[in-house]
């Protein structure tokens, strides 16, 4: 008896979970952190050397601290943190679309 009132209260949190909306897509959000993982895999970072001249870097899969969602101005947006912080970059929700590239280091 105490199984099926342990299933039965399981089965109510789960269906009260469906209904009032509490339980995260995290499919989608799994599938957007990746687009942007893809993205930046081969992007190519510039920025110039003490001299002023230009280098040019890829950016490799353990480059790629992490991919968080943040606020980019007034909307939600993916953060990639590229180099342990050296650059931000910003994507939409959907991850297909680069937002913005900041460097956070002077040159």
């Amino acid at each position: 008896m105490r199984v099926a009132a342990a299933f039965a209260l399981i089965l109510l949190v789960a269906l009260f979970a469906a209904a009032c909306g509490c339980a995260k897509d995290t499919s989608g959000e799994q599938a957007a952190r990746e687009r942007v993982r893809q993205a930046l895999i081969g992007y190519e970072l510039t920025y110039t050397n003490i001299a002023g001249h230009p280098i040019t870097e890829p950016i490799a899969a353990q480059d790629i601290t992490s991919v968080e969602v943040s606020y980019w101005h007034d909307r939600t947006a993916w953060l990639a943190v590229i180099r342990d912080g050296l650059w931000h970059i910003y994507f939409d929700m959907d991850g297909a679309t680069l937002l913005e590239v900041q460097q956070r280091f002077v040159t």
